[in-house]
């Protein structure tokens, strides 16, 4: 599956028709498509539209610094912080309250990778081809939670 991202903020100032002739099976939003609640519902609807099966349109909103959307989407603390808590009720919520917004604007998947995954595609990519990649700012973190009651054995 291929997954593009573009530049513009609203239906009018994507391009749609050259979505259309590629044929994505995702789009990705991020920041710099990032307008009101409204904007980004008739984004999405457009978007959807480019083809008879509609592409998977996804957003990396993990919470903490990562928040693409901000209008219409609750602030919420980073998965570091979530973490620290060790409230898995809490992280349920949190991620039922994140989903239901993202639901609410049209947004029909997730985008975010561990660390140690991006990590390695990098590293396979530096050894196939001529490439170098400058880490900027990047921190480690380390997220340990319990089960859900639901999901621990008796």
């Amino acid at each position: 599956m291929i997954c593009v991202g573009f530049d513009g903020a609203s239906a009018a100032s994507a391009p749609i028709d050259a979505l259309r002739a590629f044929g994505p099976g995702a789009v990705i939003l991020f920041g710099r498509n990032a307008g009101s609640a409204e904007q980004t519902r008739e984004l999405v609807a457009a978007l959807r539209g480019i083809s008879e099966l509609a592409p998977l349109i996804a957003v990396d909103q993990e919470g903490g610094r990562v928040e693409r959307l901000h209008d219409g989407v609750a602030p919420l603390p980073s998965a570091m912080a979530f973490g620290a808590t060790g409230d898995v009720d809490l992280v349920a919520r949190a991620g039922s309250l994140l989903g239901r917004d993202l639901a609410r604007l049209g947004i029909t998947a997730g985008a975010s990778a561990p660390e140690t995954l991006v990590d390695e595609i990098i590293e396979a990519f530096a050894q196939r081809f001529a490439i170098k990649v400058a880490a900027s700012g990047t921190q480690r973190e380390s997220i340990v939670f319990n089960l859900p009651r639901e999901l621990r054995v008796a």
